[in-house]
């Protein structure tokens, strides 16, 4: 989806010191403007960063030579499913156009690994004309093959950290090696795993993140990485050893809780569970609860019992922000079982989404390698994913990761979008599709919107409320209450091609779910076929607490109706507005803002953000880390509209120098926010 073009000089102007930017954000000419646009091209970046007009003047051992002009060669990116050839044939006979090729580079580099196996993984190729379906791994590898900053709690049985797809050596036995970290063995309480390692983790944990890329050894994993270079290892694995069969469940919702907590010794943004009782246990639920309220993304296997089978904890699923995971086959059909062909069904309701788990190559214990099957198989196939989103977003949380890759399924027996059924979910993971989106295609914005009006109100109720609550305490409490739909009708603020995706934000929502027990966190969901090409409507509820005895009013939990809060998330395709559209200031819309970029990036001791508001309002900067903790404010005032330069020192809020590695600034600003990442490298 990229072709290389070489403009003559006049007719495109590129905003200095950026990378891979919108088409409207550069000043081109109004017929090449148009062609551009009509040839559905996204975005543009220089193939030669810095380049300057006129600009071939070099000394070279002393003498002036001439060199070529470089400062007119682009690439540009095209929408997906749009003809690169057609496209280089209708460009070619516009004046400004010297030449045009595809881009053949980006595809050679960093599309297909060299791992002895990879020819065997058809669950990580790329569909071919809609007859194979794997998930697209070699597209979304051109974006990122993930961030050692990203960790990944295989929760399982435990990991052979000898195997040297997985980091490891036979002569050194080191633990932790560069790759799998982690070692809390809750079943013999050793705190140390099994050294030769076990056969479902060590699968698990391939699959995930094997090494991808190095040298002809063995299997690719989705986040594993690019090279045998320690550097370069991907997304980090965390054996959380628990032979789960000789657990019991506290000791599981403990792990649960360790694992995910950012304070901890793990500090996992990914849990992969490839497990499950049949048993409900509140337990267990309130641990995930724990997961989701600091902003893990939980994955869990719905396992191959078929039909309505409940498995836990996959099926804590209304209210505990779990991705369920079910299985396709390489012809994309439902499947189950040990001897999963493609043709069974491992359908059950709750599942979210489905992952290949047929016959899928992946590590073995001692340094081997066998096919797995099942939703064993299929749920690290959904961790890894997340892993690479959360290696381009690393701001992100659960229910934005949850979202993404359900909105960019594909259903095989339907169409190339995603749909929804009760019995296998949305459809086929597509990490290709979610990524490419993520990337240049799709605007993905955050949005605060208050108050709101009663929908509808259930009967008097007992519900418990486990967190603690103004007169009750810390502790949980049991309450008489009836409890209301809070529902608020939203425009969105920007237009789009067609609908775009939307969802709602329990973290920093004011308003709690419809769930007893109910945890006292954040909630709000769209209502049911509300959405449209230019709004929706957004919802939660709040409680009326009454006296047990009497039935008189005591006091509104978490808030009277007018004081609801909804977080919520639009990503869609842009309408193709014009650079400087009607009632806009230099492409912005009435009510927008955006980054600019950061500039130098990385830096060492300074870098100055550049930034633009649509209109005068309130803005807030702020630096955060890999795990969401903000460590320096950098504005908290009212700004005028236009640009602002911001230069930041690289210091934390007490002044301490912040050590080398990737941060994440945020801008807020009349009700939206963008977030983009900076590196400091000492």
């Amino acid at each position: 989806d990229q072709l290389i073009v070489r403009l003559k000089h006049g007719y495109l102007d590129y905003p200095h010191g950026q990378t891979n930017v919108p088409l409207y954000q550069c000043d081109i000419e109004d017929s090449l403007w148009n062609l551009l646009i009509n040839s559905r091209v996204v975005s543009v970046d220089r193939v030669v960063r810095d380049c300057f007009p006129g600009d071939t003047i070099r000394t070279v051992h002393g003498e002036t030579c001439r060199v070529p002009d470089l400062s007119q060669v682009y690439v540009l990116y095209l929408q997906n499913n749009v003809d690169v050839l057609e496209t280089i044939e209708r460009i070619y006979e516009h004046k400004a156009v010297l030449y045009a090729e595809p881009n053949h580079i980006g595809a050679i580099l960093c599309s297909e690994p060299n791992d002895s196996l990879w020819d065997d993984q058809w669950n990580l190729h790329t569909p071919d004309d809609d007859s194979t379906f794997g998930i697209g791994c070699p597209v979304a590898w051109e974006y990122t093959t993930g961030d050692t900053a990203i960790r990944i709690a295989i929760i399982d049985d435990g990991i052979d950290y000898t195997h040297p797809d997985l980091g490891g050596s036979e002569d050194t036995l080191d633990f932790p090696n560069y790759k799998v970290a982690g070692g809390y063995d809750y079943k013999n309480d050793d705190h140390y795993p099994y050294p030769g390692g076990k056969r479902h983790g060590t699968s698990c944990a391939g699959i995930a993140a094997a090494l991808t890329n190095n040298d002809s050894i063995g299997v690719a994993g989705i986040a594993g990485g690019w090279g045998q270079d320690s550097c370069d290892v991907g997304a980090q694995l965390y054996a959380i050893m628990v032979g789960v069969e000789h657990v019991s469940v506290d000791s599981m919702a403990l792990i649960i809780r360790e694992v995910s907590d950012p304070d901890g010794d793990f500090g996992c943004q990914v849990l992969s569970n490839s497990w499950g009782y049949s048993q409900y246990n509140e337990t267990i639920r309130g641990a995930v609860m724990f997961a989701y309220g600091v902003g893990a993304s939980f994955v869990a296997a719905k396992g191959y019992g078929g039909g309505y089978t409940p498995l836990y904890p996959a099926d804590y699923q209304d209210y505990s922000r779990v991705t369920a995971v079910g299985s396709f086959g390489p012809d994309g059909i439902y499947c189950h079982g040990s001897n999963c062909d493609g043709h069974s069904h491992a359908i059950g309701l709750g599942i979210d989404i489905l992952a290949p788990g047929a016959i899928v190559k992946t590590t073995d214990r001692y340094g081997g390698y066998y096919g797995f099957h099942a939703t064993s198989a299929a749920t690290p196939h959904v961790a890894g994913s997340i892993a690479l989103i959360r290696s381009i977003e690393g701001n992100l949380r659960n229910e934005d990761t949850d979202w993404i890759l359900k909105f960019s399924t594909y259903d095989p027996a339907d169409s190339n979008e995603w749909t929804w059924d009760s019995l296998y979910g949305h459809g086929d993971l597509r990490i290709s599709t979610a990524i490419e989106r993520l990337d240049s295609l799709y605007d993905l914005s955050s949005y605060t919107a208050n108050g709101g009006s009663i929908a509808d109100s259930a009967g008097i109720d007992t519900v418990t409320f486990i967190g603690g609550l103004g007169p009750w305490g810390a502790g949980d409490t049991t309450a008489t209450v009836r409890r209301f739909r809070i529902t608020k009708n939203i425009t969105y603020s920007q237009s789009y091609n067609g609908t775009p995706y939307a969802w709602g934000v329990g973290y920093g929502s004011k308003g709690w779910s419809a769930a007893d027990p109910n945890y006292c966190i954040g909630y709000c969901s769209l209502e049911d076929s509300s959405q449209t090409s230019t709004g929706c409507t957004l919802q939660t509820f709040i409680y009326k607490f009454l006296d047990s005895k009497t039935y008189e009013f005591v006091a509104w939990y978490p808030c009277e109706p007018d004081s609801v809060v909804y977080k919520y998330k639009v990503w869609g395709e842009l309408a193709g507005a014009r650079r400087y559209p009607e009632n806009t200031i230099h492409g912005l819309t009435p009510n927008s803002l955006t980054i600019l970029g950061n500039y130098p990036n990385p830096f060492n001791s300074s870098t100055s953000i550049v930034f633009e508001t649509s209109k005068e309002s309130e803005v807030n900067l702020s630096v955060y880390n890999l795990l969401g903790r903000m460590i320096r404010t950098l504005v908290d005032k009212r700004l005028p509209a236009g640009f602002h330069s911001i230069t930041w020192n690289g210091k934390d809020k007490s002044g301490k120098d912040l050590a080398s590695g990737i941060y994440f600034y945020k801008l807020e600003a009349h009700g939206m926010s963008e977030t983009k990442r900076l590196t400091i490298l000492k």
